[in-house]
């Protein structure tokens, strides 16, 4: 549950439900040059990232593209461009609206996966495997011989896989939870 609320969520407990959201966008812009660089301004004031981002001119080659001994190569103008953003959650709407007034809207769709459940049902599936690390730590010190010690201690570790195994899903679903993704085609 504190992990839950650090990451803004209690899931559960009040109605609140994690989404994964994400949209994609196609934009007719003037200059695909200068949307990008208001794209990038847009993404740091929603203190979001650039996941992925491609240039390319009129001849289909990439703008930012290197020759053999690493130097850049393209010196085209730049006519089309991809980028993918992950924002905030809670700035995905303002961010939506603040792109598309970037040009005229050629496309666009969305989509949102509800893990709410899952997210609840692994970590009650986390909480009950740190409860068996914990008696197995017990037993582990209540141990007489050696054989007992060794066998416990393989199940420990068994254990102790899948509790890593298993945060790292659980976290896995709140970063994704916590920052939309944006595609826009400029």
């Amino acid at each position: 549950a504190a992990e839950q609320e650090a990451a803004g969520k209690n899931v559960g407990a009040d109605g609140e439900r994690m989404i994964i959201r994400s949209k994609t966008l196609r934009l007719e812009v003037e200059s695909t040059t200068e949307a990008i660089e208001e794209l990038r301004a847009m993404v740091k004031a929603h203190n979001g990232m650039i996941q992925d981002l491609q240039v390319a001119t009129d001849t289909d080659d990439w703008l930012y593209r290197y020759d053999e001994y690493g130097s850049v190569a393209g010196d085209g103008a730049a006519l089309r461009g991809w980028v993918t953003v992950r924002i905030p959650a809670e700035s995905f709407d303002r961010f939506i609206d603040q792109a598309i007034a970037l040009g005229e809207v050629k496309y666009q769709a969305e989509d949102s996966e509800d893990v709410t459940q899952q997210h609840v049902d692994m970590s009650a599936r986390l909480a009950n495997l740190r409860a068996e690390e914990g008696r197995l730590r017990e037993f582990f010190d209540a141990a007489k011989d050696v054989e007992d010690m060794l066998a416990i201690e393989t199940e420990l570790n068994r254990i102790r896989q899948e509790i890593e195994s298993l945060d790292a899903q659980v976290k896995y679903l709140e970063r994704q939870a916590a920052m939309a993704t944006v595609t826009i085609e400029l």
